[in-house]
Order: structure tokens, then sequence, then C-alpha cells
């Protein structure tokens, strides 16, 4: 059967909840910019799966990092790790969004339906039950709760029949914003629920203690750690950036982009400040 077109109310939903970046703790008081995030966003890298730095064929050649998208196109299920302001949600958001609005920027992803699941915003699901056994239809109720949690236009009916088409992009976001018993009860409803599911995709993110556990026994095989920026791509970064926020005038742009990177140049101490996406955002909006 073909499978159904994604509504137009979730591609809206995924607009409003993915494009632009989350900076409005970072702005304090200063003016209002919305900074839309495909313009700016620079890939996320993790070593290579299955193959450790510094173990080359030649004793002394390192593994290159991959970027965390190419992973998730070549592996069934992915578990990502970061610390905290690693880009881990910002990750999954320009992923979801490039799927259903920018499928150019997401190759292989050509008709998939991406459902992006922030775990904090379960607490409702698990508010005065006790005793829920994981299981394929605990997924199933969790799913069936975020979509008329978040009015985002999905069903469980649209969810299943990409799961039988085998295109549905799952991902898990902040496996470390719900409480121990909660994670196990969604960790171990997923794995199961993608076993009965095979050919369909899930990615789960969170912070070390919440990428421990459950979710290391089901996902252990494939579980990456975000590499800290580096310097090609933090000056990619704030190149974009300051292309992005003096749009009017790019010679501003670029002269202001080319005079920070020149002070992180002269002052390397400052390195370890900025390779944490969130950091480097704060200071290029100061």
């Amino acid at each position: 059967a073909p499978l159904p077109e994604i509504p137009e109310n979730y591609r809206t939903w995924l607009s409003e909840h993915c494009a632009y970046m989350e900076i409005d703790k970072l702005r304090g008081k200063s003016e209002v910019i919305q900074v839309k995030l495909p313009e700016i966003f620079v890939p996320l890298f993790a070593d290579d799966l299955g193959k450790k730095a510094g173990s080359g064929r030649n004793g002394g050649e390192t593994v290159r990092p991959v970027n965390i998208e190419t992973l998730i196109k070549e592996k069934d299920f992915l578990l990502i790790e970061g610390h905290p302001g690693s880009g881990k949600t910002t990750l999954l958001n320009h992923l979801a969004y490039s799927v259903v609005q920018i499928p150019t920027q997401a190759k292989g992803f050509d008709g998939w339906l991406p459902i992006l699941l922030f775990l904090k915003d379960l607490k409702g699901f698990f508010a005065g039950q006790t005793g829920i056994t994981p299981s394929p239809s605990t997924a199933e109720k969790i799913l069936a709760f975020y979509c008329d949690m978040t009015g985002s236009g999905l069903s469980l009916e649209m969810i299943n029949a990409f799961c039988k088409g085998k295109k549905t992009l799952f991902l898990l976001d902040g496996l470390d914003e719900i409480e121990e018993s909660q994670r196990n009860v969604v960790v171990h409803s997923f794995a199961d629920f993608r076993t009965q599911n095979g050919g369909n995709k899930l990615v789960l993110s969170g912070r070390p203690h919440g990428a421990a556990g459950a979710a290391a026994d089901r996902f252990g095989t494939n579980h990456v750690k975000i590499l800290s920026l580096n310097s090609d791509q933090t000056e990619t970064f704030i190149r974009n950036w300051f292309r992005y926020v003096y749009a009017e005038d790019s010679r501003i742009g670029s002269k202001t982009a080319a005079g920070m990177i020149s002070e992180i140049q002269a002052h390397p101490s400052i390195g370890q400040l900025i390779d944490n996406p969130l950091m480097l955002t704060a200071i290029c909006i100061l």
C-alpha cells in the first residue's frame, strides 16, 4: 500500500519546534534574534563504530571521525551520548526538520517520517500509573499519548502505516530527563517495538548517565559519544552565524567573523571554552 501523505499540520509543527535554534536562555535581555537552524548548523562527529581511534593498520594511523547523521543513515539504531551543550537536541531537531522540509539535506531519507519525541514531555504519560510493563504495545501507547499531547497532526495509525512501509525514523531525545524507572520502560518498550517493526530506525540521545543502564544494555553495540568541536567546525559555525545575523550587510558579517576567528587563534586557551556548541553560541551572541 502507498504511504499516506505527511499531514501539513505536522510539517508546520516540525517547523515551529525544529527550525530555529533555542537561544532564549542565552540571549538574556539582548535584542531578539531568531536563528534559522539549517542556515548555521554544523554537523557533529563521533568516532566511527567498532573502530578505535589510533588503531590504524600501520599503527600510527588514526580513524577519521564520522558525521553522526551518516551513522544514523547506516545503522538501524544508534545511541548518542553527549555532555550538556554538546548539541544532541539540535542534531535531532535538524535531522527531523531536514527529512520533511529540506530532503536535499537529508539524503537517504526520501519519503521517511521522522518522529521526534522529547522524553521530558512524557511525565504526563506516567503520572498516577504504577507498574507499567515494557512491551511493544506500551511503546504504541506512548506514541498515541504523544500525538494527542503535542497536537502535531500525527496519529498512531499513520505512524503504524509508515512502520509497515519501513520508513519511520524514531528520534528519542533526553534519556536523562526522565526518572530511571520511566527511562527503563521507554527504552525496553521501544527496543522491543523496533524488533517487531524491522526496517525502521531508532535513535536515542542523552547525557552520560541517561545513556547508561538500560539504554547501554539494549543499544550499546551502536553507542557513540559526540566529539568536541574542532577548529574547522568552530570557524565554520562562526562564519555561518555572522553571515546570517548580518544578512543585510554581508561585509560586516564576514569581517566580524574573521575578527573573532583571529582572536581565537591568538588565544589558544579559549579553545576549551568554545569546543561545545552551546558555549560557542553564547560567545557569538556576546
